[in-house]
C-alpha cells in the first residue's frame, strides 16, 4: 500500500492497490466555461479526473458532487482562469457529502496555474485534499 498525509484529521491513510502514485489519466480533461460566482455543490459536466476550472474573477468552491463516489477517488483541480480559487473548508453551503475536510479548517487558495489533487474518504463522508 501507498501512506499519504492527509489534510482533514492530522491522521495518515494507507491506501492499497486501488490508488497508483503516477497512474495515468486515462478519462478527457473537464474544462468549465468562466467561472465569476461561487460554486456550491459543484458538478462537473462528465466524470474526469482532471477537472479544468476557468475562474474569472475569485470565487469559492464549497463542494464537488458526481453522481457516484467510491472510496480514495481521486481528481484533480487545475485552475486554467486568471483569478484564484478558494476550496473552502465544511463549508454549509454544499451537502455534508459533498464538501471539503481540510487540515485545521483552514481554506485553500488556488491561484492561477496551480492544481490541488483531492481524495474522496468514504468513511467521513468528505474530499480530503493530498500535501
Amino acid at each position: 500500500g501507498v501512506t499519504f498525509d492527509a489534510i482533514g484529521s492530522g491522521a495518515k491513510f494507507v491506501f492499497s492497490d486501488f490508488v497508483q502514485i503516477n497512474e495515468a489519466i486515462t478519462s478527457p480533461a473537464v474544462s468549465t466555461s468562466a467561472l465569476s460566482t461561487d460554486q456550491h455543490n459543484f458538478s462537473p459536466s462528465t466524470k474526469s479526473r482532471l477537472v479544468r476550472l476557468n475562474a474569472a474573477s475569485a470565487i469559492d468552491l464549497t463542494g464537488l458532487t458526481y453522481t457516484t463516489l467510491e472510496d480514495g477517488e481521486t481528481h484533480y483541480l487545475a485552475n486554467v482562469g486568471t483569478s484564484a480559487i478558494t476550496i473552502k473548508h465544511n463549508n454549509g453551503s454544499s451537502t455534508a457529502a459533498n464538501r471539503f475536510l481540510l487540515s485545521g479548517g483552514t481554506d485553500i487558495v488556488l491561484n492561477p496555474e496551480e492544481v490541488q489533487c483531492v481524495i474522496y474518504d468514504l468513511t467521513s463522508t468528505r474530499w480530503r485534499a493530498l500535501k
